[in-house]
């Protein structure tokens, strides 16, 4: 069972409600669970948010738009991200967040083939890609071991950061980009972010629909000469 656990929240402090931002009518997390709904190889979909009354909203989005919706806590995001997959029985978990709504199925399916031909632990993307299209795949016995072994506040927070610090503990693999493409942003962290998210969201859906390639993101970012306004 392969499944894409999506983590969302209503309360980032740099951007709040980012979640459910509206672009031409539907939120910023549509476009992340419309495109990661593309994947021919991820069985299943979960939106994790936390128990906080404020994510109230995020579970409604999820239930009017027939999205599985998991919730845990706030902080300990690790422990989320465990207890989503152990009640929905993944083997193999892929992790995405709500503020990439760029992100690829394609380059989902390649992760999880890769992933499973290497027989890794864990497998995320290179450094070069562009900032907003990361994936990671990894065993749900690999997030077990984690979620165990983990005991700082940062390996909480962030779930995988316990294996890049530990790498030797695991057999881990990055897929490498051939050019460098890491200056071009492709979050949402900030309003200039999700400005520059409209933008393009509003011109890659009018050429291509939601199954809009990464590097057709890329081509009309550069068209846009975002590069020149940062």
């Amino acid at each position: 069972m392969v499944g894409i656990i999506i983590q969302s929240r209503m309360g980032s402090a740099r951007l709040p409600g980012k979640s459910l931002r509206k672009i031409q009518g539907e939120p910023l997390l549509h476009y992340c669970v419309a495109r990661a709904k593309l994947s021919k190889y991820a069985d299943e979909l979960v939106v994790a948010t936390t128990i906080k009354q404020e994510d109230d909203s995020i579970e409604e989005w999820c239930l009017a738009n027939g999205v599985e919706c998991f919730r845990g806590s706030e902080e300990d995001v690790l422990d989320r991200y465990y207890q989503a997959a152990s009640k929905y029985g993944f083997q193999t978990v892929v992790r995405l967040t709500a503020d990439n709504p760029f992100i690829d199925p394609k380059l989902i399916d390649l992760l999880i083939i890769s992933f499973l031909v290497y027989d890794n632990d864990y497998i995320g993307m290179g450094n070069n890609w562009p900032y907003g299209l990361g994936i990671e795949v990894l065993t749900f016995e690999t997030l077990k071991k984690v979620w165990e072994a983990a005991t700082l506040e940062p390996h909480r927070e962030h779930v995988t950061l316990y294996i890049k610090e530990n790498a030797d503990s695991f057999k881990t693999k990055r897929i490498p980009l051939d050019r460098n493409l890491s200056n071009i942003r492709l979050t949402v962290d900030y309003q200039k972010d999700f400005d520059r998210a409209e933008k393009l969201l509003c011109g890659l859906l009018s050429k291509f629909g939601i199954n809009f390639s990464w590097y057709e993101a890329v081509n009309l970012y550069k068209e846009m000469k975002f590069d020149e306004k940062i």
